[in-house]
């Protein structure tokens, strides 16, 4: 259910981001070429100053919005990157308890973090009362899917 989670949809999100971050930071050394360029145009008298100025403001307009992009970019995968390594200890520590055969305080720690009960209720005269598990690595694992 973990890896179920965890797996390949965010595996191509991480894909999906890296290649447009290293599109974007692509874009932005060619947009300093550009502006190079543009000055050099510039000094040499090819290339008025007005239109230096407005062509220099569009460019630099989109370097920021492109730099800030990867900026964004790289957290994601950062973030997502941190899911798929959590997501792999926990397994790992699945792994090493698999042929328990009591249930102690120190399994019990490793893996859960906190247990939230919620208000008991009457329901058609039933009983109920919600309980989730935030487990340790992972968080909470919606257990519907």
């Amino acid at each position: 259910m973990v890896s179920h989670k965890l797996g390949s949809a965010e595996a191509k999100a991480i894909k999906a981001a890296q290649k447009e971050c290293i599109t974007a930071e692509r874009r932005i050394g060619e947009i300093d070429r550009i502006i190079s360029g543009l000055y050099e145009d510039k000094i040499k008298g090819m290339l008025p100053a007005g239109r230096f100025m407005k062509m220099l403001s569009e460019y630099e307009a989109e370097q920021r919005e492109l730099s800030d992009r990867a900026a964004a970019l790289k957290a994601e995968i950062s973030a997502e990157t941190d899911k798929a390594q959590s997501a792999d200890r926990f397994i790992a520590l699945v792994r090493k308890y698999t042929d328990m055969t009591e249930l102690t305080h120190e399994i019990v720690a490793a893996f859960i973090d906190r247990i939230i009960v919620g208000k008991l209720e009457r329901i058609d005269g039933v009983k109920h009362q919600t309980v989730k598990i935030i487990y340790n690595i992972i968080g909470e694992v919606d257990s519907t899917n």
